[in-house]
């Protein structure tokens, strides 16, 4: 109730914001990224160098595994200052106080221990619902959440969140038999190099089909995509065994012409910040510089749409705030 957040220089007609959580999504291990893997991002590389999209080089995940980060990610509580989780403003709440229609869907769980505190900010949507709602993993394929789109009238402001299944181990299990492109001879549990290739493809192209469809239907505005966290193919992410493949994520975000040229101190520093360091514990703030929403729940210091933006390498941390930046000498050189 407390929450002020008008939409200044709001956009001239109707629009659409969404913001996709990808999972288990490390950019080591993306072609977009590193030229060395396989060729499992044809989309986002051919977008790379597109005017409208900015692919950040250097963004790392808050802690190893999902709830912690979206408790962050998606709330003003971080890393960097003293807020709590159950206090915290979340951009649900941003949005819908800047006059945006909220929707929350997922290929992720609903209940459970891993999935509560997440499952608590979704509700607060004006509409939130689940492919699965079983109490373990889900089967179903990210492409499940494409016909929930349909459903969004394009002639209001909707503001979006898809959560994907992402990379989730196992990996063969994220993917319909059409991604199978690369194989490993030895089989194995579906927890291979391969396996995770595929995986990634696959996201790849979920990510196109998102993009395509609100462009064309829902007068997209601005598209933010971020990994909850990173992977490592060996010890998938295990925090007794920690390394910086874990926490290196992909982060992306697009703005549209419009939305470009009535907010180019915005979109400058997106430009500006491609290759800097961030963490996604910032999101939410991120999130409402976007929607350039001004609020008594915003700093712009940790926005990186603002050039008022103020973390760098040597200030970031990872792993709930042990482990500095510094330390990824690989990612330094």
């Amino acid at each position: 109730a407390a929450l002020q957040a008008v939409q200044l220089n709001p956009a001239q007609g109707p629009n659409t914001v969404i913001v996709i959580i990808g999972e288990s999504e490390t950019r080591t291990l993306m072609h977009a990224y590193n030229p060395s893997t396989p060729d499992n991002t044809p989309w986002l590389s051919s977008v790379r160098y597109d005017s409208r999209f900015t692919l950040f080089t250097n963004v790392y995940s808050c802690v190893w595994y999902t709830v912690p980060v979206l408790e962050h990610a998606l709330t003003e509580a971080n890393f960097y200052n003293d807020k709590q989780f159950n206090e915290s403003i979340s951009i649900i709440d941003m949005a819908k106080k800047a006059g945006y229609k909220t929707y929350w869907f997922s290929n992720q769980g609903r209940y459970g221990q891993f999935d509560s505190a997440i499952t608590m900010v979704a509700k607060t949507a004006d509409v939130a619902e689940w492919t699965d709602d079983s109490y373990t993993f889900t089967t179903k394929y990210d492409e499940e959440l494409l016909p929930y789109l349909t459903r969004i009238d394009p002639n209001v402001n909707n503001f979006i969140v898809l959560h994907l299944m992402g990379s989730h181990i196992y990996y063969n299990n994220r993917y319909p038999a059409s991604f199978d492109r690369w194989v490993n001879a030895a089989g194995g549990a579906g927890t291979n190099a391969e396996s995770y290739a595929n995986s990634i493809l696959y996201t790849d192209d979920n990510l196109r089909r998102i993009f395509e469809y609100a462009r064309d239907n829902l007068n997209l505005q601005a598209m933010v995509y971020f990994s909850d966290h990173g992977e490592d193919l060996v010890i998938s992410h295990n925090p007794d065994v920690f390394n910086f493949h874990m926490v290196r994520i992909p982060m992306f975000v697009y703005l549209s012409p419009a939305c470009q040229a009535a907010e180019p101190a915005v979109a400058a520093a997106l430009r500006g910040h491609e290759s800097q360091y961030f963490t996604n514990d910032m999101i939410y703030d991120t999130v409402a510089g976007i929607l350039h929403a001004q609020s008594n729940h915003y700093d712009a210091t940790q926005d990186f749409s603002s050039s008022a933006y103020r973390f760098t390498r040597d200030n970031l941390t990872t792993m709930l705030g042990q482990h500095a930046l510094t330390e990824d000498v690989e990612e330094g050189k």
